[in-house]
Parts: C-alpha cells; sequence; structure tokens
C-alpha cells in the first residue's frame, strides 16, 4: 500500500491517543520507521500495514473491524488537511454523484502517483428495488429512498469496515446527512462474487435527497473487466466539469504538498542526485523555495538536440535558449516517477543560494550539498548543521573600513557544527548544549577580536564605565535583533540562540560593541 495509509493510520493514533500509544503499536508490530517517517508516494508490503492494524487493535484493546473503522472515519479528515479539500467538495451535488466521481479523483491521481497504482473502484446508482419507507412495498427508482453502493478492490474484502467508515464520514461531512448501510453482499472471487455492495438509506427519511438529488437521470458506465488493473467507473454530474478545473488547477495546500512530496522523494531516491545530499536546513529551504519560485523551462532546438554535450541536460533549468516567459513548478518539470532517475532534479538544478558552484561558504554552516553525503541517523532524523556564528568587531571593522585594512580582519566566523564532516569548515566544532562563552568567547579563533579595542575604550572598559556587550544583528532591517551581555553568555545556550533567531539569519551576525554603564541604586538592583 502507498505510505499514505500508514502516514494517516500514524496521525490517527497520535492524534486520538498520544506518542507513547503510537510507539507500543509500532513496537508490537515489528514496525522501524521512525516518527512522521512514512513516505505518502513510496509502497509499503501490504503486510506492514496489516501488521500495524493487528497491532492497533490489540493496544487499543478493540477489534481489527472497529480500527479499520475508524480509519476510515479519520482519513477524510486527513485527506482534507493535506490540501484536498476543494477537490472533495466539487465531486458531486449528491452522494450518489460524489462516489461515483470518486474514480476520476483516482485516475487524475495517477499522473503524480509512481507506476503501479491500482486505486479501488466506486460507483453508484439508484437502488429500482428499495423497498418504500410509507408502504414497504417495492416501487420504481424514481420514487426510490436509497442508492446502491458498490466497491471493488484488488484486495478483495480486507478494506470493507474502513469504507463503511469512510461513506459515513462522508455523508456527514459533505450532506450533512446520517445513513444506514446495509451490506448486501461481500467481494469474494472465488465464489464468483465480483465486488462489494451495500444499500445506503438516510435516517431521516426527508433527506433522502441527498442521496441521489430531486428528480436527476444519472447516466454511468463502468468497465466490467474488473481483474484489468486499469480499470476506470466514470459518472456524469452537474459538478463534473468543475471539479475537473478545481483539480487541474489545485489550490496552494496542494501545490505545497506536491512540492514537499517531490523533494522527500528526491531525497530518499537512491538513483537520484539528491539522495542524502541535502541537510535539514537546506532540505527546508529547497521545499520553502521551490513553493514559491517557479523554474525557466529550458527550450532546446533540433540543433542542441543532436549535440553530444545537450544529451545529457534534459532536466536543467539553464540555458541560452530559455524563456523567461514559460515557468512552471518544480513538480511540472520533473517526472515523480521511480523507475526512470534520468527524470528525477539533478544537483545542478539546486537554486543558486544551494547550487553546489554558487553557495556562498557561509550559509547553512559552510555545508555543500552532495550526493549520499547527509544520511538521516538511525532514527530517520536529517542531519541539522546549524549557521556559523559571524563574530564582528564593531571598532575594528570602523577601522578597516577608514582605511586600507580588510574587513576581514574584523570578524570571524565560528563553525559550531553537530557533525565534524566538514569539508569546508575546520574551526570549532561544538554541540547545541554549549554555551555561549565556550562557543564565543573562549574560542581560540575569536580570541583577537575579544581583546582588539582603541585604547581609550579599553581603559573606560577597564575602569568600568562601559561594558562590553554582544548584538545580534539583523543586516536586513539595519537593527539590533537581541544583546547579550557577557554574563548572559554564561547561561545562555547555543540551541537557545537558534532557537531565537529566525532561520533566514544564516550566518547569526553577532556585533561586539561597549555601552555606557548604568547607574542603579540599591532599591532599583534589589528589584
Amino acid at each position: 500500500m502507498f505510505g499514505w495509509i500508514n502516514d494517516c493510520t500514524e496521525c490517527l493514533v497520535t492524534s486520538k491517543f498520544g506518542e507513547d500509544t503510537w510507539h507500543d503499536i509500532k513496537v508490537k508490530a515489528g514496525c522501524n520507521v521512525p516518527d512522521g517517517g512514512f513516505l505518502r508516494y513510496k509502497y509499503y508490503p501490504d503486510g506492514d500495514t496489516v501488521e500495524l492494524v493487528v497491532a492497533a487493535s490489540e493496544v487499543l484493546g478493540i477489534s481489527v473491524d472497529d480500527v479499520l473503522y475508524a480509519f476510515g472515519d479519520y482519513f477524510i479528515d486527513y485527506v482534507k488537511d493535506n490540501g484536498y479539500s476543494n477537490v472533495l467538495e466539487c465531486l458531486g451535488s449528491n452522494m450518489r454523484d460524489w462516489l461515483s466521481n470518486l474514480n476520476s479523483l483516482h485516475d487524475h491521481l495517477q499522473a503524480s502517483y509512481p507506476k503501479g497504482f491500482v486505486a479501488p473502484v466506486f460507483w453508484s446508482e439508484d437502488d429500482v428495488e428499495a423497498p418504500s419507507v410509507v408502504t414497504g412495498l417495492t416501487h420504481q427508482a424514481e420514487n426510490s429512498n436509497a442508492i446502491l453502493v458498490h466497491y471493488y478492490s484488488k484486495r478483495g474484502s480486507l478494506l470493507v469496515p474502513l469504507v463503511v467508515g469512510l461513506l459515513k464520514k462522508v455523508a456527514m461531512v459533505y450532506f450533512e446527512i446520517d445513513i444506514n448501510v446495509e451490506q448486501l453482499q461481500l467481494q469474494d472471487e472465488e465464489q464468483g462474487i465480483n465486488n462489494t455492495s451495500w444499500r445506503v438509506t438516510t435516517t431521516n427519511p426527508n433527506e433522502s435527497y441527498k442521496l441521489r438529488g430531486k428528480k436527476k437521470k444519472l447516466s454511468h458506465r463502468h468497465n466490467n473487466n474488473l481483474d484489468d488493473d486499469t480499470v476506470t467507473t466514470t459518472a456524469t454530474s452537474t459538478h463534473y466539469n468543475k471539479y475537473l478545473q478545481t483539480f487541474r488547477e489545485g489550490g496552494n495546500q496542494a501545490a505545497n504538498l506536491r512540492v514537499e512530496e517531490f523533494v522527500m522523494r528526491s531525497f530518499y531516491n537512491e538513483d537520484c542526485q539528491l539522495f542524502h545530499a541535502l541537510t535539514l536546513e537546506q532540505y527546508l529551504f529547497l521545499i520553502e523555495y521551490w513553493k514559491t519560485n517557479q523554474i525557466v523551462v529550458v527550450v532546446i532546438d533540433d540543433d542542441d538536440d543532436n549535440d553530444d554535450n545537450n544529451s545529457n541536460n534534459k532536466s536543467s533549468n539553464k540555458s541560452n535558449k530559455s524563456n523567461n516567459n514559460n515557468k512552471k513548478w518544480c513538480y511540472e518539470i520533473w517526472s515523480m516517477q521511480d523507475d526512470d532517475p534520468k527524470s528525477w532534479a539533478q544537483l545542478s538544478d539546486l537554486p543558486d543560494r544551494l547550487h553546489p558552484e554558487t553557495i556562498d561558504s557561509s550559509h547553512f554552516g559552510g555545508m555543500v550539498p552532495e550526493t549520499g553525503r547527509f544520511p538521516p541517523d538511525e532514527r530517520g532524523v536529517l542531519q541539522s548543521v546549524p549557521p556559523k556564528i559571524r563574530l564582528v568587531n564593531k571598532y575594528l571593522a570602523g577601522a578597516a573600513a577608514s582605511s586600507s585594512e580588510k574587513e576581514t580582519s574584523s570578524s570571524v566566523d565560528l563553525c559550531l557544527n553537530k557533525y565534524n564532516n566538514n569539508k569546508n569548515c575546520d574551526e570549532t566544532t561544538t554541540t547545541t548544549t554549549t554555551t555561549l562563552e565556550e562557543a564565543i568567547y573562549n574560542a581560540p579563533e575569536a580570541e583577537a577580536l575579544w581583546k582588539a579595542f582603541p585604547k581609550n575604550i579599553q581603559e573606560r572598559l577597564d575602569n568600568e564605565e562601559l561594558e562590553l556587550q554582544c548584538v545580534v544583528w539583523n543586516d536586513e532591517t539595519d537593527s539590533a535583533y537581541h544583546t547579550f551581555s557577557l554574563g548572559d553568555l554564561k547561561t545562555t545556550s547555543t540551541l537557545q540562540l537558534y532557537e531565537l533567531v529566525p532561520r533566514s539569519f544564516d550566518p547569526i551576525k553577532i556585533v561586539l560593541e561597549c555601552a555606557e554603564v548604568e547607574d542603579v541604586d540599591d532599591d532599583e538592583e534589589d528589584l
């Protein structure tokens, strides 16, 4: 099954019962995937998913059917929260049309799913022999209060309780009705029963029109060859065209989800150049960048197509023949299929701030993206490399600006990495639990900056007329972001500094400057 199912299971358990319960379920199921580690577009063995369901049943003390029913109920909320709310709302004006059009949604999703995706099939029709609520007699479909819902899955009847939970939730969320679901037959192909069927009625007979619409004729067709992996079922609806337009255009949430999935799958695909090529900070930056920036599509003429030098650059976003008006999102340029490495993004396709040839050595802790360089740890957590701290002596910087001295003599970049694997940074290596005093005040390479003050300033410091301060500087606003005293350095950790400063501060600039010592009387000091 796709990781969507397992990820949804994790979200359901953690949101309803807490993380400890989820951990107990994983242990019982023998699941080693880290928390939040299920990839939605990756295939996982059906057996692994079944083990999670059985383990959930045992840990929660409920039946397997009840677990699946709860999952079906929760799944609608899950997909709504993950960008498909607008699409689901447009599938149909009544429940019959909504369920029939669900297959069209699955058909369109195949474009962004790996090959081999086989969706379940739903179709719905008026119940021509439904008993009358008033008389108990059978009558023609036009006066019926029921619909028939049919469901076919390559997995047989395994997920039938899940579908029942889904049906009831759809009825409540999108049509504001409570329904009765009566099972008529259960899929059992050995017995010649090719699908599961239910009769659906409303608890309140006056709301039965929400199942079928008022005197609507539904023309539907379905492929009876249920052994065909490409089986599809479609139905006409007054909302069908609106649905198609909504799905094709998408919304911000849906687009953002596709970017996140694209970056995630690139990072975990061994055949892709982006495989384990980014730190956590670079990974998050790339997602945000591709969410908001389109890429100029390469245009190659016939002559270039025959040029050996260009034959391997199909995915490159740089070309002399680029058309600035021809821009697309990352997932529109590079395929999301698992089996064709040539269709995936390469290191050369990264934006300039991450591109190995143009990345600034002071950004992202000095780390340069490289295939396989940053594998997650045994828990699946991505390597986090803190940003460098650029320590600047304000007075040396002023002297350099008014003389021929180089400004680099007034500053030093301190590399506070948790991982000692940086080829471009050989400076101090500490952990994020180190105090700022240890990290920047006692750092050997910063010693000269702490002592290099003009004579008149140093004298006032010695006489305690001035106090030395460390100002976290915001170059974008040209103002102080936060100020630490020397005493603060002893009690503040580097981790606290990273949490305090926005991610965009890369490197973190700390300016050494002096301020007048303020006289404080005894009462104020006590206060």
